[in-house]
């Protein structure tokens, strides 16, 4: 609200300012000081054009170097899903054991509220008892679960630090409640934490061999020092009786499993028989087992089964034992699956996944194969064999990764999809088949400031990044398009090869310079994050500032030579075809 009415007082302020000079005849002033500066510049670069054409083959093999450079720096840069931005939302997830009681877990839940009434930035509270806030739980239920989220005023309100510093105080503060597992973490615009940044998915047929997998992969994730809430959706439930049927013996009786599982449907949950009427309301009678007899193993070993062949003792046909077991089995394609969890610290989820991939001994994705998935728009990466897990067990990553890897995969194929549209209309347009082809050589020199642009600015490769990438493909080909169609012009009145490049470059340096400088101070403001969620935001405009600052600056001198090289290349096969004619 403030911006609107600074930005016309500087408007106001600028116009008034080049009214008086123009009274004043600064502006004339300025108008000749700004040619004369322009005109250098202008000869300086014809004469580093004029060097360049002379030494086509270093300026190749320099484009070549830098271009290899950019590649390089790739490497140092991180990838995530979208760009995190603090959105002054937080939230608390606690369970507690299970078999716990309600006030127990409410107890837990009035020291998160505690804590977070300490910090004068929380605006307001919302706590749900009875069930967990996002999926690093699983989405479970029971009165175990629990969660607080909390709503902070913007910084600028009071000086207040970022939510992430809060987070991770806050986790200091409530690391001393006994028996509760509490995960501290950002939350989004939506309400709920949302899902964990790493979703490790251990798949298996064997119960111990998974739960042996998840306690495996859980301690190794937490030796990397970069990851926080590490947790399994493996959890075990409150004490159980276990009944295991005898089959030959259930034979012998003439009765089945089935048969043995209604009768216990029956004695625990029991059958509505009748109902009770009083004043025009009715009620459901229920029959069942007293609780009593229910907790007891000793009476459940005696109940009598119902068989053809008479009554039998439930234990003449059944074991009967305590146990535990999950509170939840979850599956995926039909094979058993547990989900171990983490949020990344210091470093990207990208990062955090190539680390979890070395540890866990995963085998290395070809690169042969990642370029035919995201041609073909299908994804032919399968569960993995870990040289660190029991054999049986597959991981794979899911969760966000796994939407991060279809989302790129999409944008790769937009990427290649609008290279080759952009190259069918040069080749339209120019008619020519050639020349579109130098024309797109902007495109490997806007990857090269890229990278540095990432590089310097600490920003990560992202949907937004990526979607700034695709969007260069159509802003860099204009300035290839300027040079050469130049070029194109002063060669049809019959001006030498070189003469005309050298006289074309020059004349269109002037707009392409213009448009580049125009272009990049109005993506300035979004490259430096101002307002609320401008984080988010920033990555597009940096990527595309540094893509057609850089693209600008070498294809000024790499266009040209290849434009030239080609050309001269094409003039000697014609002109020894006609000589052999």
């Amino acid at each position: 609200m403030i911006l609107g009415p600074m930005a016309a007082i500087i408007v106001s302020v600028i116009v008034l300012l080049i009214a008086i000079a123009d009274r004043l005849g600064g502006v004339k002033a300025f108008g000749r000081m700004w040619d004369k500066g322009y005109a250098e510049v202008a000869n300086d670069y014809r004469n580093g054009l004029a060097w360049s054409l002379k030494h086509r083959g270093l300026i190749v093999l320099g484009a070549a170097v830098a271009f290899a450079f950019g590649l390089f720096l790739f490497g140092f840069v991180g990838s995530e899903f979208f760009p995190s931005y603090d959105e002054r939302r937080m939230q608390v997830n606690v369970e507690m054991p299970a078999g716990s009681r309600i006030d127990e877990t409410n107890r837990v839940l009035a020291r998160v509220e505690e804590e977070l009434s300490k910090y004068p930035e929380v605006m307001s509270v919302f706590t749900a008892l009875g069930e967990s806030g996002g999926d690093e739980m699983g989405g479970a239920t029971g009165v175990q679960y629990g969660y607080v989220f909390a709503v902070l005023e913007q910084p600028e309100v009071g000086n207040y630090p970022p939510t992430a510093e809060l987070v991770k105080e806050l986790r200091t503060r409530l690391a001393d409640i006994p028996a509760a597992e509490i995960i501290v973490q950002e939350a989004t615009q939506f309400g709920g934490g949302g899902s964990a940044d790493m979703q490790v998915q251990l798949q298996g047929r064997n119960n111990d061999d998974l739960e042996y997998a998840a306690e495996r992969t859980i301690e190794l994730i937490r030796e990397t020092g970069n990851a926080v809430d590490v947790r399994s959706d493996w959890e075990t439930g409150k004490p159980e009786i276990v009944i295991r049927p005898n089959r030959t013996k259930l034979a012998d009786w003439g009765i089945s499993v089935q048969d043995i599982a209604i009768i216990m449907r029956t004695f625990f949950e029991g059958s509505t028989e009748t109902t009770f009427r009083e004043e025009g309301e009715e009620y459901d009678i229920r029959v069942r087992l007293r609780e009593e007899d229910r907790n007891q193993i000793g009476a459940l070993e005696d109940l009598l089964v119902s068989t053809p062949k008479g009554y039998a003792p439930l234990k003449s046909v059944a074991d009967i034992s305590f146990g535990t077991g999950p509170t939840q089995i979850s599956r995926k394609n039909k094979v058993r699956m547990v989900t171990v969890s983490a949020n990344s610290v210091n470093i990207t989820a990208g990062e955090l996944q190539t680390q979890i991939s070395q540890i866990l001994e995963l085998p290395p994705v070809d690169p042969a194969q990642a370029m035919s998935d995201i041609l073909s728009g299908r994804s032919s990466i399968v569960p993995m064999a870990s040289g660190v897990l029991p054999e049986g067990v597959t991981v794979y990553f899911g969760g966000e990764a796994e939407r991060m890897a279809e989302s790129f995969s999409s944008l790769f194929q937009a990427l290649v999809l609008a290279i080759v549209l952009t190259y069918m209309l040069l080749a339209a347009i120019l008619e020519s088949y050639r020349l579109p082809f130098i024309i797109m050589m902007t495109l490997p020199l806007a990857l090269i400031g890229v990278s540095m642009a990432l590089v310097m600015t600490g920003m990560t490769i992202s949907m937004i990044s990526l979607m700034a990438v695709v969007m260069l493909v159509g802003i860099v080909v204009n300035n290839g398009i300027l040079l050469i169609d130049y070029s194109q012009v002063l060669r049809r009145e019959g001006k030498g090869l070189t003469e005309a490049v050298l006289e074309a470059c020059p004349v269109r340096l002037r707009p392409i310079l213009m448009s580049t400088v125009a272009t990049s101070l109005g993506m300035l403001p979004l490259a430096l994050g101002i307002g609320s969620g401008g984080e988010f935001r920033a990555p597009m405009a940096v990527v595309a500032i540094g893509g057609l600052l850089v693209s600008t600056a070498l294809g000024l001198f790499v266009i040209p030579v290849m434009f030239v090289a080609m050309e001269a290349r094409g003039e000697r096969k014609r002109l020894a075809e006609a000589e052999s004619v």
